[in-house]
């Protein structure tokens, strides 16, 4: 990508970001829209309606056609464009508005008003950050306490006691200005409803709730309810997951992904297509997804999928609980794994481990040491036989929640691999974890000498988490009868994986070919190398067995 190409790509996600809220609607790719918005909100809706019609309220009454309309746009509308909406939308259309004067009278007042031009089905939301300002992250439903009390309990504590207390203190505020109507913007989507008929889900998700023999759960749903929509990642190709919450349910029972745009469709239909064939192949398999339905191509695609719940491992570590989470997860693994057939070297070598190495010498080559790529490719060569296992491929101490029960939970299997190698994943996981149980920072600006040490410490069995790590791939590898000799090699497979992931987000972040100092800040070559000087020595100590 280059630098033009780079900035239409930040302009595109820019764009689309200021329109999320489309995912709130019971179509998110509306047909014919009437705006009465300008600046970005405008060029949203252009981006993502078929047809778009810009109004201004001075001819808005003789140049609108009735009933002709899908969706209406609005930002600080009067009463007069509320009615004028009203009249343009098709029965069953949508208005969607946008409210940043709190002098409105909060959401009743709000209510109020559309009440008073005729729409129904009226739900309120608070964005966060203001969509005018940066791309929103999440999409709190005001009619809903049940969900925003699990957004509220389901976020990362601040871990000093004073950011605590600040943490506490902004949600108290927050209520507050809520309860006395101050609480701006305000997001409101109503509908022109069809006698009393009421969709809150898209078209087409509603039709699954309603067809006998589609659902997969043990109760059927019903469409009424509210959204909690979560909307972060930086870039246009991040997915947009929506949480349906019963009217008085503190927990969602459903989670539907969108992607948002048609390139990160791929990467949805991956997951789907892994968590259906886990299903099939482990019935009894808890902590992951089960796909509950999935329809639709390009970006219209979405994948339905039962919630799982709990909090991220990395909200709960501590130094005393940091051993049994690092064996839940060999235990877990290595149940992922079970009855995995072994399969010769020469079934997966040149799709699993050949390309990885072309590829990290394409990437990487020119700013690490030649010796240290021979000598990776001859300890990935001792390789031999192995049980090919579903690598989830994000198994990290923020993708894993455990929940009130201690089970655990995995998110996010859009970069899995149905037919990978064994120990990666556990190899992923130990080491995020002994980093986050050390307090170093592993996103944005990260002490790479700091992570380099902490990882060398996990290479040796004498200290704390060189203890636990091997103890837990002791455990991994007695459970699936795996060759404790394979963990160096596979230790080695694992960065140049995740270098290659890193590499992409690098020039995706450019826009170009990185520059080589960047390219030697890269967390997984560094982790790569120093595997290279100091694993030898500590994988030989690591075949002792010791006890957590």
């Amino acid at each position: 990508m280059m630098g033009r190409e780079r900035q239409q790509e930040a302009a595109r996600n820019r764009v689309l970001r200021r329109v999320d809220w489309r995912f709130l609607l019971p179509d998110p790719w509306p047909k014919n829209t009437l705006c009465f918005a300008d600046g970005l909100l405008a060029a949203g809706v252009a981006a993502v309606s078929e047809k778009t019609t810009m109004a201004k309220v001075a001819n808005a009454a003789t140049s609108l056609e009735p009933e002709a309309f899908d969706l209406a746009v609005a930002r600080n509308p009067n009463q007069t464009v509320l009615t004028q909406a009203w009249h343009a939308l098709r029965p069953g259309g949508v208005c969607y508005s946008e409210w940043y004067r709190p002098l409105v009278g909060g959401l009743p007042g709000v209510t109020s008003r559309l009440a008073q031009a005729g729409f129904g089905a009226i739900a309120g939301y608070w964005p966060w950050p203001w969509p005018d300002r940066a791309p929103t992250l999440f999409w709190l439903p005001l009619m809903a306490p049940g969900a925003l009390h699990y957004y509220q309990v389901s976020r990362p504590l601040p871990q000093s006691p004073w950011r605590r207390a600040l943490y506490h203190g902004q949600w108290a505020l927050w209520r507050l200005a809520q309860q006395a109507g101050w609480l701006a913007p305000l997001c409101v989507v109503a509908q022109k409803l069809e006698g009393d008929r009421l969709n809150d889900l898209p078209e087409s998700l509603s039709r699954q709730f309603h067809s006998e023999g589609t659902m997969t759960v043990s109760a059927k749903l019903s469409p009424q309810g509210h959204w909690l929509l979560l909307t972060g990642g930086r870039r246009a190709i991040n997915k947009v997951v929506g949480l349906h919450f019963a009217d008085a349910a503190t927990t969602p029972r459903l989670a539907v992904k969108w992607p948002r745009v048609p390139e990160s469709a791929p990467a949805l239909a991956q997951e789907a297509r892994i968590l259906c064939a886990l299903q099939e192949r482990y019935p009894t398999l808890t902590g992951a997804p089960r796909v509950i339905f999935q329809q639709g191509q390009q970006e219209r695609f979405m994948v339905g999928e039962s919630v799982v719940s709990g909090l991220p491992v990395g909200m709960q570590l501590n130094r005393d609980n940091y051993c049994h989470f690092a064996l839940q997860a060999a235990d877990w693994l290595a149940q992922l794994a079970q009855n995995s057939p072994v399969q010769p070297q020469s079934v997966w070598w040149e799709r699993l481990i050949a390309k990885r190495l072309t590829r990290f010498r394409q990437c990487f080559g020119g700013v690490v040491a030649q010796a240290q790529l021979q000598q990776s490719q001859a300890l990935l060569s001792t390789l031999s036989d192995l049980p090919l296992v579903c690598e989830q491929r994000d198994f990290s101490p923020w993708n894993v929640l455990v929940d009130q029960q201690g089970q655990f939970g995995v998110l996010d299997w859009e970069s899995a691999e149905l037919q990978g190698l064994p120990a990666l994943d556990l190899i992923y996981f130990l080491t995020y974890l002994a980093f986050w149980v050390e307090g170093l920072p592993v996103h944005g600006n990260m002490p790479i000498a700091q992570l380099r040490r902490a990882y060398r410490a996990t290479l040796d069995p004498t200290t704390m988490t060189g203890n636990v790590t091997a103890v837990s791939l002791s455990r991994y590898t007695q459970q699936i009868d795996l060759d404790p000799a394979a963990i160096a090699p596979l230790r080695r497979l694992t960065w140049l994986i995740h270098a290659d992931s890193e590499y992409q987000h690098f020039c995706a972040d450019m826009g170009a070919q990185p520059p080589a100092a960047l390219l030697r800040q890269s967390l997984f070559v560094n982790l790569w190398e120093e595997d290279g000087y100091a694993g030898e020595a500590c994988h030989k100590a690591g075949q002792e067995r010791l006890l957590c």
